[in-house]
């Protein structure tokens, strides 16, 4: 189990990480993860009462990092950050196939991450439509990189905040905002 802590004193920028130990009982400290761009925040001045999503599942046992926002509202990670607990250490994964975003549904299934809609630097339906799958338990992030999805038949969906949702082998999306298709 994982957990993403606003912390302001955090090296990375208001971000720290902890993993619950389940044998002794206790949460620990992982170490800061390496940020390839300006680190992703929680919180932005200008939306006091809005929270920022840091997308991220946990998929093999790894903690892996897919999206945020950083201080000047920009995507955060043009690649995934990976923990891993048997090395206790932090790696990069391959580039994403699309522009980096944020606001997007990030879910695990079936041993890999999805990564589907969101916005990029600014709005692009065909951005909006697109996704893509890793499996991070592959190769170093030179061997093996990310497989394009089918682009989802509506970028409306990808205009609010959206969810992922895994069951039996499926990753679905879902938004409670508005009247938007689901997928």
């Amino acid at each position: 189990l994982y957990a993403v802590l606003d912390d302001a004193s955090a090296s990375t920028g208001g971000v720290s990480f902890a993993a619950y130990d389940a044998v002794a009982g206790r949460w620990d400290d992982l170490p800061a993860p390496p940020m390839p761009s300006s680190p992703p925040r929680l919180w932005h001045p200008s939306f006091l009462s809005r929270r920022h999503p840091l997308q991220s599942v946990a998929v093999g046992g790894r903690l892996v990092l897919v999206a945020g926002s950083t201080q000047s509202l920009a995507p955060a990670l043009p690649r995934p950050v990976v923990f891993d607990p048997a090395a206790r250490a932090w790696r990069l994964g391959p580039r994403f196939p699309f522009a980096p975003r944020r606001w997007c549904a990030a879910g695990a299934a079936r041993g890999r991450v999805f990564v589907a809609g969101g916005v990029g630097a600014g709005y692009d339906a065909s951005d909006a439509r697109s996704g893509a799958t890793w499996d991070p338990a592959s190769a170093p992030a030179s061997a093996a990189g990310w497989e394009p999805i089918p682009p989802m038949r509506d970028a409306r969906f990808s205009r609010d905040a959206a969810e992922a949702v895994c069951a039996a082998g499926k990753v679905c999306m879902v938004s409670l905002r508005g009247r938007g298709a689901k997928e």
